[in-house]
């Protein structure tokens, strides 16, 4: 495997499935997988290996042997229009594929899926004042007082042209967000009115 490196002998890890061709199921094949997933480069086709396209209603497995199957969840375009319509910034799909026993008292199985229709990056990172479901709105203080406020007057708001901090005696003490969603870097810029 081109740039992948062997999980660590201490973990343990089983393989169900002979996923290399080597004719045995074991640690290689978990490696495999791994480096798949991490989009390395692996010197098998995984995606060859399922075959068909023909969909089932029944399958039957021999024991102690393993069965791969593709489950292909197609939105229609009655769905689609109806996300689009209704979370504007994109939205979850998920649910659950389920095998039936055809055995009476055999074990059902269920599997969840969840992928996301829409561009993950439209909806906003900052939660914003004045939205009604706003939990935690931009705030700013100073080691004295919160900006936009009246330390004077309780409950007291300033207009935005009051505002000011300084390295002394008031200086930039926190700012709060509210995040709606991660951010891996926020940098701040501080300028003055005329953005010097």
């Amino acid at each position: 495997m081109s740039g992948a490196e062997a999980l660590d002998e201490a973990n343990v890890h089983y393989a169900y499935t002979d996923v290399n061709g080597d004719s045995k199921t074991d640690k290689a094949d978990v490696d495999l997988i791994t480096a798949y997933c991490a989009e390395l480069e692996v010197p098998v086709d995984l995606l060859a290996k399922v075959a068909g396209e023909e969909a089932v209603t029944t399958v039957t497995v021999p024991a102690r042997e393993t069965m791969s199957l593709v489950a292909r969840i197609e939105l229609t375009e009655a769905d689609k229009q109806y996300m689009e319509d209704s979370f504007p910034n994109g939205m979850y799909v998920e649910g659950f594929l389920c095998v039936n026993s055809a055995d009476e008292g055999g074990v059902d199985l269920e599997m969840p899926f969840v992928g996301f229709y829409g561009d993950w990056s439209d909806a906003p990172v900052f939660d914003e004042p004045g939205n009604d479901a706003s939990l935690y709105e931009r705030l700013i203080f100073t080691n004295n007082t919160q900006l936009g406020t009246n330390p004077y007057l309780r409950n007291g708001r300033s207009g935005d042209e009051y505002n000011a901090f300084s390295s002394m005696p008031t200086p930039l003490a926190e700012i709060d967000f509210g995040m709606l969603r991660n951010a891996k870097k926020m940098s701040f810029t501080v300028t003055e009115q005329c953005h010097r």
